[in-house]
């Protein structure tokens, strides 16, 4: 059996180098740009979001730790969505946003989203070439980032 390379092509690179020049950015422009009106229901959901973020990274990576290489979850935090770190980039930029509240950081953190989604993307596609038709069903089964959507697919498989 031929040993796949598990080094990131010239596209993943650039797209985690501008996500974390766009951490860099927002989080420099976030101490210097004060809006003129502060929406404390945002800063709360802001806060919400911060929490989401911090516990997903700690379960994923007490999931992450019971693994094993080349075998598609079928428990824990993995098999409701399929990429638990992303999802937390995702929230974590969410809450850079509203916390900021500011044009110029909704507008990186929106970068750093799609950036986060072409990841995941081209991280399907990696996995679904290299290990083939069980990928493909994991993918069927398993939403991308969608929580809710993959509770309620979770319990569906849990009742069959």
């Amino acid at each position: 059996m031929e040993k796949k390379s598990i080094l990131l092509g010239w596209r993943e690179f650039v797209l985690i180098f501008m996500i974390l020049i766009t951490v860099v950015m927002t989080g420099f422009l976030m101490g210097f740009l004060r809006p003129a009106h502060i929406l404390t229901v945002l800063r709360i959901f802001s806060y919400v979001c911060l929490g989401l973020f911090i516990a997903i990274v700690i379960i994923a990576v007490f999931n992450l730790r019971k693994l094993r290489v080349n075998v598609i979850p079928e428990r824990g935090l993995y098999a409701v969505v399929r990429y638990p770190f992303y999802l937390s980039g995702i929230l974590f930029f969410f809450f850079m946003s509203l916390w900021g509240q500011h044009w110029i950081v909704l507008i990186l953190s929106g970068e750093a989203i799609a950036c986060i989604y072409l990841l995941m993307f081209f991280e399907d596609r990696r996995n679904a070439a290299d290990i083939g038709e069980r990928y493909v069903e994991y993918m069927r089964l398993v939403p991308r980032v969608d929580p809710v959507t993959g509770f309620i697919r979770f319990s569906r498989r849990r009742k069959r």
